[in-house]
């Protein structure tokens, strides 16, 4: 299970953020990797990482870093606001139908779970009102 939590950092900009894996998230991070570069695996598979069976994992964020995870936007000086994701779904929808998604975001998967972060992070970076 992915848990997302403030790191444990000490620098003066704040405590970052942890973002801890088991080791199939890992795998499966994976997997959707290959995916998204178009190479699919039908079939048992085992992934290594430098020769052995991956355990764990984790990712760290830097203080200047944000991570929006199941609808909260933390970002690494240690606050976090709630995001209200059904706002943001209605208007990448609506520009998505309308063809304006790509001035807000180039690269896009159509897919509205996989877009989420990077749509919301696209919208707060750049002011868009929505």
């Amino acid at each position: 299970m992915i848990n997302v939590t403030y790191g444990k950092g000490t620098t003066k900009f704040g405590p970052g953020i942890q973002i801890d894996l088991t080791g199939v998230d890992v795998a499966n991070a994976i997997f959707a990797y290959l995916v998204a570069h178009d190479i699919n695996i039908f079939g048992p598979a085992t992934i290594n990482v430098n020769g052995e069976l991956i355990k764990k994992g984790s990712v760290y964020v830097d203080p200047s870093g944000e991570v929006i995870a199941k609808g909260i936007k933390y970002n690494g000086r240690g606050t976090f606001e709630p995001v209200d994701e059904l706002k943001y779904e209605e208007s990448y929808y609506s520009l998505r139908s309308s063809g304006m998604m790509y001035e807000v975001m180039p690269l896009m998967t159509g897919s509205w779970e996989i877009d989420k972060a990077r749509f919301i992070k696209e919208v707060i970076d750049k002011g868009i009102k929505l």
